[in-house]
């Protein structure tokens, strides 16, 4: 992915897991493989959320100082594993983290471009461009 210049941009790359999306009662998993935040354009973040049905929620995050992620194409990646969730950006491994139980459920992939993210809108550049030139899955 080539991500976007400018203040207010917001693209990420994640999963979610399935049982959760319809049902509420279920724990849900959000694995941030990417999110950017144009106001940062060097910093590269990962998390693991857990939401919980009474709405509350925890986190495991890591930001990842990298340049010329708006520049070039570069890759971002997570292995899910039974043991680990292992992050990677051009192939290098960033961090891993103990896999929770409820990402070991067949999970979604999500790949989007918002805007703002806690930062203001005004100054984004219109239009925004997230350019993906491929997403790959794989199974064991």
């Amino acid at each position: 992915a080539k991500l976007p210049k400018g203040l207010g941009t917001w693209p990420a790359f994640w999963l979610l897991g399935a049982p959760s999306i319809l049902d509420k009662s279920a724990t849900g998993i959000e694995i941030d493989v990417l999110e950017q935040y144009g106001v940062n354009p060097n910093a590269l973040c990962t998390n693991v959320h857990l939401w919980y049905p009474d709405k509350t929620h925890k986190a495991d995050g890591r930001a990842y100082l990298v340049t010329g992620m708006t520049d070039d194409f570069h890759r971002y990646g997570a292995m899910v594993d039974s043991e680990f969730i292992t992050f990677y950006y051009d192939g290098v491994e960033l961090r891993r983290v103990r896999t929770p139980e409820e990402a070991k459920v067949p999970l979604y992939i999500l790949v989007d471009l918002a805007l703002g993210g806690g930062w203001p809108i005004d100054k984004t550049p219109n239009p925004s461009y997230l350019y993906v030139d491929y997403v790959r899955a794989y199974s064991n």
